[in-house]
């Protein structure tokens, strides 16, 4: 995935009020990053968590980075900004990188790359074998899954299984 600046690693201390993130960067420094996700985050926001930012110099914003990535130490990321994937793929002239997609091939290697399917129903409410959660790995996208005795997912083979 493509970002306007290059991203910073850094470490999660706290995610908190939805929009904001205390991080520590790899140089000590301790900053707080803006957080574009206003949903709960289970399982992706844990304290010690290496997270990737992506810093800004608009004068107009008070914080000077943004939260980008999950990285899950096993060559996998999760995104965090809401607002991504809905403006990577489409005619978007204000992103210098949004392009239109040349084929259905096309669509499903840019799912591959930037999403991952974050399923969250209880046990008692469905049988695991959900239909997205099956689609998602049939195209190898990333699946993030509460715990499910019936579910599919073996946890850190081909998803992430949060308790």
């Amino acid at each position: 995935m493509r970002f306007q600046t290059p991203l910073v690693p850094a470490t999660l201390i706290r995610r908190y009020k939805r929009f904001l993130a205390d991080c520590r960067l790899d140089d000590g420094r301790e900053i707080t990053a803006h957080c574009a996700n206003p949903g709960s985050m289970m399982g992706l926001a844990e304290p010690g968590t290496k997270i990737w930012l992506e810093p800004n110099d608009d004068p107009k914003k008070k914080l000077k980075f943004s939260w980008r990535l999950v990285d899950h130490k096993n060559g996998h990321f999760t995104g965090v900004d809401t607002a991504v994937p809905n403006r990577v793929l489409g005619a978007d002239p204000e992103m210098p990188l949004a392009r239109i997609s040349d084929s259905f091939e096309d669509v499903l290697n840019h799912f591959r790359g930037l999403r991952c399917l974050l399923h969250v129903t209880r046990e008692d409410w469905e049988d695991g074998y959900n239909l997205a959660t099956l689609e998602a790995m049939a195209c190898g996208m990333p699946v993030v899954s509460l715990a499910n005795h019936t579910s599919p997912l073996t946890d850190g083979v081909d998803g992430f299984v949060s308790d």
